[in-house]
């Protein structure tokens, strides 16, 4: 990395000529909106995985050059073109930085997340830390930290998995593709049918008049944010998911209400206003590679105020189901694109993100269930993530995903408590024993 990276070199548009074949595509309106509002407000995020076997940073650099073989767009680099800014295909390795053995990933996670991306042109948009667990061939905590333009959390996931592939020296097979959220959007007829009715007259309503309040945004100075990380045990984490199918609701349900009444307990907030990204990939189906299919939702309310902990769940999912429907997914995909066209600045960028989605406390983002693979010489056997910071004054981010039937969890602020971690899992702890009317409600899943 870049010792003497200035934020103001982000500021060039200037263009830098590419042969046309290197040129893979404009980007679509919602990475072209995150492109430029990280120019002001940088948000790259970070993956990390242990991988079970031999780890070295020639083999990973080998391996993360074959996975930019087989996805084209992964370290893709962003260039300005006449269309506004492109991805274009490079051959340059990604970079990797070897931390100390023993090293602990949260310290590496939170310095990843202090150094931003240039965005110059041409610039790298991905990189990896190596920290080998003690010297020996047992096996490495590997870190990946994306431009958010390129890549959604999911994605960052799906690409440890082949990492792990690739350093297993299997076949990844041929070269995949790369498209927009709104492109892959089009060949969904319900949603498609919704985007093509133009953008809605105004926002959508809002349940609660304390989700209006726009965002303060606090500069970017290079300040390490807190990184904490706990996960549940098997048995736990099978009771955690059975109680909210119980009650009548879902895991992210859950973290909601627990990241809620953490933070309220932790930071003294009244009203907490909770933003969820919601995966595309249920519409799209799998994605070849990596890319942004994400939209995003807000919630609120007072921690407390339901009659249980499980109704205050309920009530979340509840209020995130319009913006998980086709007609949610349309008219947001009509939104962005009207407002985000090829020429759209930095500054309108985010104001659009500031009235839309960053009106927030806490950030919940739960990747669900991974699959890695398995077999190979190389193989996961723990993640966390997804972690990412949008540089509002405040935020709080909870990143959630349960592998091989633990959920891990990994939370990231620059003023978090150290105790807003233990009062989530304490209250996800406390709920599985909670019995209310909702007990033998239908799951909502």
């Amino acid at each position: 990395m870049d010792d003497d990276t200035h934020l103001g070199d982000r500021a060039a548009h200037e263009q830098v000529p590419e042969p046309p074949d290197a040129l893979l595509r404009p980007l679509g309106a919602l990475e072209r909106m995150y492109h430029r509002f990280s120019e002001l407000h940088p948000m790259q995020f970070v993956v990390a995985a242990h991988f079970r076997g031999t780890v070295d940073a020639t083999g990973l650099q080998d391996a993360l050059a074959t996975l930019q073989q087989h996805h084209p767009s992964f370290a893709a680099r962003v260039v300005e073109s006449e269309s506004g800014p492109a991805i274009a295909t490079t051959d340059e390795p990604i970079p990797v930085r070897t931390a100390a053995p023993g090293t602990a990933w949260e310290t590496e996670a939170a310095r990843e997340l202090a150094d931003a991306f240039t965005l110059r042109p041409g610039a790298p948009t991905v990189r990896a830390v190596l920290i080998d667990d003690d010297g020996s061939d047992r096996g490495a905590m590997v870190l990946l930290t994306f431009v958010h333009s390129l890549a959604d959390g999911l994605s960052g996931a799906l690409l440890l998995g082949d990492l792990a592939r690739a350093l297993s020296h299997e076949e990844l097979g041929p070269r995949t593709t790369s498209e927009s959220r709104e492109t892959a959007l089009k060949r969904v007829p319900a949603v498609d049918a919704v985007v093509r009715l133009g953008p809605p007259d105004g926002p959508p309503p809002l349940a609660h008049e304390e989700l209006r309040a726009l965002p303060v945004f606090r500069p970017f100075d290079g300040r390490r944010p807190a990184v904490y990380a706990q996960s549940l045990d098997e048995t736990t984490t099978a009771e955690l998911l059975g109680a909210a199918r119980r009650h009548g609701t879902t895991l992210h349900g859950a973290l909601i209400a627990a990241a809620g009444g953490a933070a309220t307990r932790t930071r003294g907030i009244d009203f907490v206003r909770t933003m969820s990204p919601i995966s595309l990939l249920p519409f799209v189906g799998t994605a070849d590679g990596p890319g942004v299919f994400i939209a995003v939702a807000r919630t609120g309310g007072r921690t407390g105020s339901r009659d249980s902990f499980w109704a205050e769940a309920r009530d979340h999912i509840a209020a995130l189901a319009p913006a998980r429907s086709a007609g949610g997914v349309g008219r947001s995909v009509a939104a962005i694109g009207a407002a985000m066209d090829a020429g759209v600045t930095a500054a309108r960028a985010e104001a659009f993100m500031a009235r839309g989605a960053l009106g927030l406390d806490v950030v919940v983002s739960n990747l669900g269930v991974l699959r890695f693979p398995v077999g190979g010489e190389v193989q996961v056997d723990a993640f966390w993530g997804p972690l990412v910071l949008t540089q509002v004054d405040g935020e709080q981010m909870l990143g959630a995903a349960t592998t091989a039937g633990r959920l891990a969890l990994v939370a990231t602020g620059y003023d978090m408590s150290p105790n807003f971690l233990p009062a989530v899992v304490t209250a996800l702890r406390a709920a599985i024993d909670d019995d209310d009317d909702g007990r033998d409600q239908p799951s909502l899943t």
